[in-house]
């Protein structure tokens, strides 16, 4: 069946296409907290043909992830219990990403530590898990 004429069909992305769109995924996904279905829609409105099971798939090889592992979880508890009050603030990087202080909070208090933590100071450390 013959497709209307001046509607375009979307189409899969190619290698490049993903390439192209890396970032932009990257930013809908990680920092706007967009659903893969919303990713998705984006995605269509742009032209693209994208399964869910495509997207998840090539964000997983991009290590591209909204959580953190129980693993990586206590890590970081760990070090913030270990942490001396006067040595300033530690910024954490895993797997590329920084972790907002409000949720290395959240990680202490959850992980059962019930570290209480320091907002300020000019000295910072940075881990890398």
């Amino acid at each position: 069946m013959a497709e209307p004429m001046g509607q375009d069909v979307p189409r899969k992305m190619s290698l490049s296409d993903w390439n192209d769109h890396k970032d932009l995924i990257y930013r809908w996904y990680v920092r706007e907290k967009l659903k893969a279905k919303e990713i998705i829609a984006e995605l269509e409105h742009l032209g693209f043909q994208v399964a869910q099971w495509e997207l998840k798939q090539r964000m997983s090889a991009w290590n591209m992830r909204k959580n953190l592992s129980r693993a990586e979880q206590n890590f970081v508890a760990a070090r913030e219990a270990q942490a001396h009050p006067g040595s300033g603030r530690i910024d954490y990087q895993i797997a590329g990403q920084s972790i907002p202080r409000k949720r290395i909070q959240r990680l202490s208090y959850t992980v059962g530590r019930g570290t209480t933590l320091m907002a300020g100071g000019d000295s910072r450390q940075y881990y890398t898990y």
